[in-house]
C-alpha cells in the first residue's frame, strides 16, 4: 500500500460510513479544510453535535470526534494551521472522554491520529527546526501505536504504523534509522502474511537504498516469502497444565468508576472416558483487588456479572471422542468455588469499608448461578468457553491472513445470560511459541472480533426494556429506549495437531443506557480474561 493510502486508510474508511444523506449541511465554525472537504467536515459537525445531545460520554460519539480529527489531520489543501489546530482540539476532547474504556482500539488510534498531526505540522510551512522538533514527535507517537495497535491484536494497523516510523525518520533525513524501521515492517508483513504490503515495501526499500526498484527485483525478494495454511484437528490425550487466569474489569457508572483483578490459578487434567473426554479443574488460590471503590450500589452490577464470567473458565465438563461439547459437571463443586470467590470478594470490601447491605447484594446474586433455575445459562456458558478455544476450530482449514465470517450465538456482556447473534470475523494471523520462552513456533494464532448483529440485538432490546419494566420508570414525556453497544475481540494461541490451547485473551466492550427513564445514565464497561497454560504434561 502506498504510503499517502496508508495514512489515510482509516478516515477514508470512516468518512464512507457517514451518514450522509440524512445529516443536513449546517453551518459550522471554520474548520481550515478546502472548499472540496466542507461538506464533510460539516457532516462530522453535525453528527458530533447530534451525538453531543444524546450523550457526550457515549463510545459512538468518541468515534465519531476520532473520525473528524483523523479527517481534519489528513486532509490537503486549505488553512493547514487552522485545519491542524482543529484536528488536534477534536483529539484533546476524545482523550478527555472516559468512553474510550467502552471503544476498541481507542488508545491506539489517537496514537495514530496524534503521529498524523505532528507530520502534518512538519510540512505546514514551520521553520527548520520546528518541522524537525514535529517529525521527531512524529516517530514516538507511531512507536508508540505500534505498541498499541500490537497489544489490541490489530496487525494491520500495527505494520502500518511501523512503516510510518520509518517515513518519517526518511523525512528527517536519517537514512539508517528509516531503513532500519522499514526493516522491521517487512518483517511484520512476513510473520503475518502480509504479501502485497511486502511488495510495496521492498520497492520502497530498495529506493531508499539507492538500488535499481524493478518489478524484477522486487520479485526476486519476494521469492521466498512464505506461504501458510493449516488444518486444526482435534487430537486430545490426557494430560495434566497449570492454567493461570486473570480478569481485569472496569466500570463507569453514575456510581464512579470501580476496577477490579482477580486472579485464579487451577490444574487442569484431561482425562479419557468411556464416551470421550472428562475435563475437571483442580482449585490453586483465588485472590481479588478492588480500587476506586466509591461505595455505590450502581456498581453491583458490574460486580455479580464478572465474578461468574471468571468462575466459568475453571467449570468441569464432558466432551465427546471428535471434541464435541456434551455437558457441563460438578455443579455442586462449580456452586462452592463460586461461594469462595464471593467471600473473597466481600471480604476485601468489608475490609475497605463496603456497606454490608452492598455485600450482601453481591452474595445473593452471584449466588444464583448455583441455583436451578439458571442451570441451562451456566450450561451455556461453559459450552461458549469451550467451544471459543477448542470446538469451533475442529477441522477447519485456514489460510494466513485471510479474514472469514461466521454467525455464532454469544453472551452479552452486561447480560451474561442473554444471547445474541454475533457477526464474527476471524483469521489465522501466524506462527508463534506455545509459551513464553520458546523458540520453536510450533503454534498458531488465531484472532477473532465479534459485534452483535444489529437488527437481532435491536428486538432482543425490546423485549428486555419490557421483562424489565422500563417504561414503568418513564419521566414525564421521554421516550424510553434502552440502548446498548458491545464488541468481543479475543486472540487465541492453540497447537493446530491437538487444539490444547495455551493462551486466551479475551477483550470485552460494552455501553448500556436507559434513556428516557429516571435511571437515564450510561453505564461503560471493559473486561479482560487473560488464560496462560503452563507446560502440558502427559
Amino acid at each position: 500500500m502506498p504510503p499517502a493510502a496508508k495514512l489515510a486508510a482509516q478516515s477514508l474508511a470512516f468518512s464512507a460510513m457517514l451518514w450522509a444523506a440524512s445529516i443536513p449541511l449546517l453551518a459550522a465554525s471554520p474548520t481550515g479544510v478546502s472548499t472540496k472537504d466542507e461538506a464533510i467536515a460539516k457532516q462530522f459537525a453535525v453528527a458530533i453535535d447530534s451525538g453531543n445531545a444524546q450523550d457526550p460520554q457515549s463510545p459512538n460519539t468518541l468515534n465519531t470526534r476520532l473520525g473528524f480529527a483523523e479527517f481534519l489531520a489528513n486532509s490537503e489543501g486549505g488553512d493547514c494551521r487552522m485545519r491542524l489546530e482543529n484536528a488536534q482540539n477534536q483529539l484533546d476532547m476524545a482523550r478527555a472522554s472516559q468512553a474510550g474504556i467502552a471503544l476498541p482500539f481507542a488508545l491506539a488510534r489517537s496514537a495514530a491520529i496524534e503521529y498524523q498531526i505532528h507530520v502534518g505540522r512538519a510540512n505546514c510551512g514551520n521553520s527548520a527546526v520546528l518541522r524537525e522538533q514535529e517529525l521527531r514527535a512524529a516517530v514516538e507517537s507511531a512507536r508508540r501505536a505500534v505498541d498499541l495497535y500490537r497489544d489490541d491484536f490489530d496487525a494491520i494497523s500495527m505494520v502500518t504504523m511501523q512503516f510510518n516510523v520509518g517515513v518519517a525518520y526518511h523525512e528527517l533525513g536519517e537514512d539508517t534509522a528509516a531503513v532500519t524501521a522499514l526493516q522491521a515492517a517487512i518483517k511484520m508483513d512476513r510473520d503475518y502474511g502480509f504479501g502485497e504490503d511486502a511488495k510495496d515495501n521492498y520497492q520502497i526499500l530498495l529506493q531508499w537504498n539507492g538500488q535499481p526498484a524493478g518489478t524484477d527485483r522486487v520479485a526476486a525478494l519476494m521469492k521466498d516469502f512464505p506461504q501458510r495454511s493449516t488444518t486444526l484437528s482435534f487430537g486430545w490425550f490426557e494430560s495434566k497444565a497449570d492454567l493461570t487466569l486473570t480478569l481485569e474489569y472496569e466500570q463507569l457508572s453514575e456510581g464512579g468508576m470501580l476496577k477490579m483483578r482477580g486472579i485464579k490459578a487451577a490444574e487442569r487434567r484431561v482425562r479419557r472416558s468411556r464416551d470421550g473426554w472428562t475435563v475437571s479443574f483442580e482449585p490453586r488460590g483465588t485472590h481479588y483487588e478492588i480500587s476506586n471503590w466509591p461505595n455505590n450500589e450502581s456498581l453491583v452490577r458490574g460486580i455479580v456479572a464478572s465474578l461468574p464470567r471468571l468462575a466459568l473458565q475453571f467449570h468441569d465438563f464432558n466432551a465427546g471422542r471428535t471434541g464435541d461439547f456434551t455437558q457441563s459437571t460438578a455443579a455442586d463443586k462449580f456452586g462452592s468455588g463460586m461461594r469462595f470467590d464471593v467471600k473473597a470478594v466481600t471480604e476485601f470490601l468489608a475490609q475497605n469499608n463496603a456497606s454490608s447491605s452492598l455485600t450482601d447484594q453481591i452474595r445473593e446474586q452471584s449466588g444464583k448461578y448455583g441455583n436451578s433455575q439458571y442451570g441451562a445459562s451456566v450450561e451455556t456458558l461453559v459450552a461458549e468457553t469451550y467451544n471459543i478455544e477448542t470446538g469451533t476450530w475442529i477441522g477447519a482449514s485456514l489460510e494466513q491472513g485471510v479474514w472469514y465470517e461466521m454467525n455464532v450465538p454469544l453472551s452479552l456482556l452486561l447480560a451474561p445470560g442473554l444471547f445474541v447473534t454475533h457477526q464474527i470475523e476471524f483469521a489465522f494471523t501466524r506462527r508463534v511459541p506455545c509459551m513464553a520462552g520458546s523458540i520453536e513456533e510450533a503454534c498458531m494464532e488465531i484472532v477473532v472480533r465479534a459485534t452483535p448483529d444489529p437488527e437481532e440485538l435491536k428486538v432482543r432490546l425490546v423485549n428486555l426494556s419490557q421483562m424489565m419494566k422500563l417504561s414503568q420508570n418513564a419521566v414525564l414525556g421521554e421516550k424510553v429506549d434502552l440502548q446498548l453497544s458491545s464488541a468481543t475481540y479475543m486472540r487465541l494461541v492453540t497447537d493446530p495437531t491437538t487444539l490444547q490451547f495455551f493462551e486466551s485473551d479475551m477483550r470485552r466492550y460494552g455501553y448500556w443506557t436507559n434513556k428516557g427513564t429516571k435511571f437515564d445514565y450510561p453505564v461503560m464497561v471493559y473486561e479482560r480474561t487473560h488464560a496462560v497454560s503452563g507446560p502440558i504434561k502427559r
